[in-house]
């Protein structure tokens, strides 16, 4: 995502959509300190274990950064992907420096849409579209796609040819990462942990259950903010959390040149 070669490695782990482009405010911040690549799954086959997925993306970072301590960071159900992903590491005897998890709701609390029309809001946040589709619209699936492709070619996000496959492959896509999500019951992962809650969010009601999942936390931080306004204008707040999250990391000491 922004790379230059010679900084620690930071892998940013994809949320719901299986994809990490909506995170490049953040991440582009986050490249003065770090090397960050994202971890992606876009495939409506993805798996349908959390397990399953998180065992390929640490078979990834060991070809993609074979040697020392790395950082992996997650928001939303992303956070569930990247703790997974450290906990197969760290089984395999590779140093994780630190679990970073923005916003997440621990295991066991669903988060899988309940059904199409939830899954097509949470699209059009994708997408960007203001306002977002409204998850209360009733009627069959194939018409609330059409809904949603029309108003993203209107808004000239998506091309008219294009529109309704992409859409509907989305809907797939958001129902199955949900899912695995939904079913994902891990043991406890001891290693150091950071998790970023904000004050409107779903998660920070559940924060004290992390500790069941995440007994290494090592900080915790809650801003004032909503789920969703997290990776968009708000991203150089997240960016001076996580910044003072990295500056704590003792694997990695800030550079000081």
């Amino acid at each position: 995502m922004q790379v230059s070669g010679n900084r620690p490695p930071l892998f940013w782990a994809h949320g719901i959509s299986g994809g990490t482009s909506n995170y490049r405010p953040v991440t582009r911040l986050l490249a003065t300190r770090r090397d960050v690549y994202g971890l992606e799954n876009r495939t409506t086959t993805a798996p349908t274990r959390l397990e399953e997925s998180a065992r390929r993306y640490a078979a990834a970072i060991n070809e993609r950064r074979p040697d020392g301590p790395c950082e992996i960071f997650g928001y939303s159900l992303g956070g569930l992907v990247a703790l997974e992903t450290a906990r197969q590491l760290t089984m395999a005897g590779r140093e994780v420096a630190l679990v970073g998890i923005i916003d997440t709701a621990p295991p066991t609390v669903p988060v899988a849409p309940e059904n199409t029309s939830v899954a097509l809001s949470l699209v059009s946040r994708g997408l960007g579209l203001d306002p977002p589709f409204d998850p209360a619209t009733v009627g069959e699936e194939p018409e609330l796609i059409a809904m949603v492709s029309a108003r993203a070619v209107e808004a000239r996000i998506l091309p008219a040819g294009l529109a309704f496959d992409y859409v509907s492959a989305m809907v797939r896509t958001y129902l199955r990462n949900g899912r695995a999500a939904d079913r994902y019951r891990p043991p406890a992962y001891h290693g150091p942990t950071a998790i970023l809650f904000t004050r409107d969010g779903d998660a920070v009601r559940h924060r004290d259950l992390w500790r069941r999942f995440a007994p290494g936390i090592t900080r915790t931080d809650v801003l004032d903010l909503d789920h969703f306004s997290l990776i968009g204008a708000a991203a150089p707040r997240v960016h001076a959390v996580i910044d003072t999250w990295l500056t704590d990391s003792f694997l990695f000491p800030p550079d000081l040149s």
